[in-house]
């Protein structure tokens, strides 16, 4: 593990933990807060930015980013809140 042996501290800044076990089943998104842990762990990353996935309107991701940051207490996780969903350069929301 480079951690343990060269110092590093590696932080994943980009991984999705998805609160809704509907969305999970739906798209296949099977990794739950304790499987990512285990992984990191495995993998040497000390910390982790984890967001909801895409959604479908601000409600829905009001939702989700309380979930997921109910779901980043007592873990190596960093909340980060998702404002909206990709955007079309034509201005309408994709």
């Amino acid at each position: 593990m480079l951690e343990l042996n060269h110092g590093f501290r590696i932080v994943d800044a980009h991984a999705q933990l998805e609160p809704d076990e509907r969305a999970v089943a739906a798209h296949g998104r099977d990794i739950s807060p304790e499987r990512l842990e285990r992984e990191m762990h495995q993998s040497g990353i000390v910390r982790c930015l984890v967001s909801a996935g895409p959604r479908e309107g601000p409600v829905d991701y009001l939702r989700a980013n309380n979930a997921v940051a109910r779901l980043s207490v007592d873990r190596p996780f960093f909340a980060v809140a998702r404002l909206n969903g990709p955007r079309d350069p034509k201005g309408t929301q994709v």
